[in-house]
């Protein structure tokens, strides 16, 4: 990918988390499902205050005419409750759960006016004391519901517009800043995007972990929650228990009654700490759990996977996404709609990743002014979708606000002509404090809404991003109860025999003959081949296709007679030493870099390795000898010494089989030389492929394989190309023209 582009959206592939289909969370899930959800914890507050009432009308033994004052009511909330979750999935049912909200108006109307125009005794004698104060409950709720949905489905089609807008700039802005751009949709290989229920199987081991003891923790967590909030919702019942032994001059009552309250208070506060300790140890092992399982599962993505995808768009979905999972399952019931502001921040981020990885390309172009402008571009972009979402965070609050006001407002006056009238209706001066209490109760935790805005959105968007990533399939992958690769002991003694039988393969998403095709060729064990050509021609695709990096489209790849797509992956790596041209080095010691070849190797055995590749002397004069560290990708070494180290990490590895991708083409014409002797010595015991662009180097190979355009154009000994005359022997002669014309530009000329 170039610089510019953002992460493609992957396909909902992995076997073990999820499977196609779902929605994106942008798309369905957004306002009004939140909104769904604060609606549906409305409904189950509403019908647990009516359980008490309804625990008594239930068993009276009476005809019961009374029904519809304590079970209709619950029925019509189950029922809203219903139909506002499949409104999530259609939003034209939401005009349903709006019919359902007016009826459940009428039928509450018209059952307070039933009740004013009953007599005393016959509220008394059907049980109906209280009937109000379980009617004034499913009202307030219902005219605050049908408000909020409203609210929210408006909002939920304005949002939707504004992120097609949004997401066109986006678009506009990847144009811009790229050249060689690629349809996100044709490299994920599918459509994007994630369902909630395939986020929150991400998550799972923060529910329902692995391990006795976890699992135990997590249930324990369950059970105080569920305590804590059974206790917080009869705390206010208690303190109106007070208030109306307080007015009856009940001493005893009233003490009682305090006390019971600050005893349940205080039991929800330990219980919160309790619980907040319990599930420390889940949260930890959860997260090494899923930071763990995104390393590995990286590390088992194609070649062809990670040459597509950006630095710094991987690392942030990786780093943010674990980092963020803590965080969703925090604000996991406040779900909010991501918006592109998050988009244009990851932008930033792989922009300027990308531009610090490439300092000294930027610097050899001086395309310093370029690259400022671009990160300039992007930050302008995202300062103004920031000043959009303070806004709109601005205009949330007042609105919420004014709405719980208003409803506070709504229930308290209807409570109040009840109080002042004392008519035994069931709304007394206790009955005013705990509807007081319980709105404060019930509204406190919606005011922190729009402070948790912000974050909500950050950590929504990096575990979509996390989820995405993980959504993506190996495309090599080993087959099921595959077989290590077989190694004898002559193998390792003698070398190994690889053979290439009627091979063709294509680059995914490149033209045909971008590969190779009907390629032919046997490297006995034991000795050495060198492959040549032009650029372009395949000499790098053979050696990944060694590596199995790619699987062969037709033929087979085979190693001691054993085709490499049927063994596994680890062992068949195992076997392949390889000294690459551009040798990358970790940001650690040399000691570690040169170790990394056999990291079960002894100290001896690394100072060996070294002396073979001759750097031991360069390592003894830097400042800290073995522990001096190299720099981001080896930038404190020159190539010849990355070189060396490369080549001292393969000695260490000490496969039967190594790919030399032109090994000395940094070195000096002296410290080249050692290193032939070295690799010369070396060769009895091991089988040699040698991708060569310098010929003067492979002249002594077993047999030089000359490829052109992904096919094997000759084959043979040095002296064989040579009499043949063809394209080595073009090559060849080119080469020494070449070098005699560089001899000659280099001496001086005679005055």
């Amino acid at each position: 990918m170039t610089r510019g582009e953002q992460q493609p959206l992957l396909t909902p592939t992995k076997k073990n988390l999820w499977r196609h289909g779902g929605s994106t969370p942008t798309t369905k899930l957004g306002w009004l499902a939140n909104t769904v959800l604060v609606i549906v914890a409305l409904d189950v507050v509403v019908m647990l205050s009516q359980l008490p009432q309804l625990s008594i009308v239930w068993f009276v033994d009476s005809a019961l005419p009374e029904w519809r004052y304590e079970q209709l009511p619950i029925l019509l909330t189950l029922l809203k409750a219903i139909v506002l979750v499949v409104a999530v999935f259609s939003p034209y049912a939401v005009l349903f759960g709006l019919v359902v909200i007016v009826a459940i108006l009428v039928v509450l109307a018209n059952d307070a006016f039933a009740l004013d125009a009953m007599t005393q005794q016959e509220v008394e004698t059907q049980g109906l004391e209280h009937a109000n104060l379980f009617n004034i409950l499913p009202l307030m709720f219902s005219v605050f519901e049908g408000v909020l949905l409203i609210q929210a489905y408006l909002k939920q089609k304005r949002r939707a517009q504004e992120l097609a807008t949004a997401k066109q700039q986006s678009e506009d802005l990847e144009t811009s800043q790229s050249t060689f751009s690629e349809s996100a949709t044709s490299a994920s290989g599918g459509k994007a995007g994630i369902s909630l229920v395939k986020m929150l199987m991400v998550l799972r081991p923060y529910f329902w972990p692995d391990g006795l003891n976890n699992r135990v923790r997590a249930m324990s967590t369950y059970c105080f929650l569920v305590t804590s909030k059974v206790l917080n919702l009869y705390a206010p019942m208690f303190m109106a228990r007070s208030t109306n032994a307080l007015v009856a001059k009940d001493y005893a009552g009233a003490l009682r009654a305090v006390t019971l309250y600050c005893a349940s208070i205080l039991a929800c506060k330990v219980l919160d700490e309790l619980k907040s300790v319990v599930y420390l140890k889940v949260k930890q092992t959860a997260y090494v759990e899923i930071a763990t399982m995104t390393y590995e599962h990286l590390h088992s993505l194609s070649l062809d996977w990670h040459l597509k995808k950006k630095l710094g768009d991987v690392l942030r979905s990786m780093d943010r996404g674990v980092e963020s999972a803590n965080s969703v399952v925090s604000y996991m019931f406040l779900y909010l709609l991501p918006t592109i502001l998050e988009a244009y921040d990851n932008l930033i981020l792989s922009l300027t990743t990308d531009a610090l990885i490439n300092y000294e390309t930027i610097k050899y172009f001086t395309n310093e002014r370029h690259e400022i402008q671009s990160y300039s571009s992007s930050i302008q972009k995202y300062q103004s979708n920031s000043v959009a979402v303070q806004a709109s965070l601005s205009v949330l609050n007042m609105s919420q606000a004014s709405i719980i006001q208003a409803t506070t407002l709504a229930c308290l006056a209807l409570a109040i002509p009840h109080v002042i009238r004392d008519d035994g209706r069931g709304v007394d001066i206790g009955g005013f404090i705990a509807i007081s209490v319980y709105l404060n109760n019930l509204f406190t935790p919606l005011y922190f809404l729009g402070s948790l805005y912000n974050m909500m959105i950050n950590a929504i968007v990096d575990m979509q991003k996390l989820s995405e990533l993980l959504n993506v399939d190996p495309d090599i992958t080993d087959k099921p109860l595959a077989p290590k690769l077989s190694l004898d002991y002559e193998a390792h003694r003698n070398g190994i025999t690889v053979e290439f039988q009627n091979v063709s393969f294509d680059y995914p998403d490149q033209n045909e003959g971008s590969g190779l095709k009907n390629v032919n060729f046997v490297i006995p064990a034991g000795t050495t081949t060198a492959l040549v050509g032009e650029t372009g021609a395949g000499k790098t695709t053979v050696s990944r296709l060694l590596f199995r990096f790619y699987d062969v489209h037709k033929g087979h790849v085979l190693i001691n007679n054993q085709d490499v797509s049927g063994v596994t992956q680890l062992s068949l790596r195992k076997a392949i030493g390889i000294v690459p041209q551009d040798t990358v080095l970790f940001n650690q010691s040399v000691l570690y870099n040169i170790q990394y070849g056999n990291m079960d190797s002894s100290f001896e055995q690394v100072v060996e390795a070294a002396k073979k590749a001759k750097i031991y002397d360069f390592i003894m004069q830097l400042p800290l000898t073995w522990n001096t560290m190299v720099g981001e990708r080896g930038l404190k070494l020159s190539g010849g010494e990355k070189q060396r180290v490369a080549i001292a990490r393969t000695l260490l590895k000490n496969p039967p089989f190594v790919i030399l991708d032109e090994a000395t083409s940094a070195l000096d014409t002296v410290t080249e030389s050692e290193i032939q002797q070295a690799l010369t010595r070396l060769q009895t015991n091991r089988t040699m492929l040698v991708i060569a662009h310098r010929l003067s180097t492979i002249r002594h190979a077993s047999q030089i394989v000359v490829l052109g355009k992904g096919s094997v154009l000759e084959m043979g000994t040095h002296d064989d190309l040579m009499q043949a005359n063809g394209k080595y022997a073009g090559m060849w002669k080119a080469q020494l023209e070449s070098q005699k014309e560089l001899d000659d530009c280099v001496q001086p000329r005679d005055e």
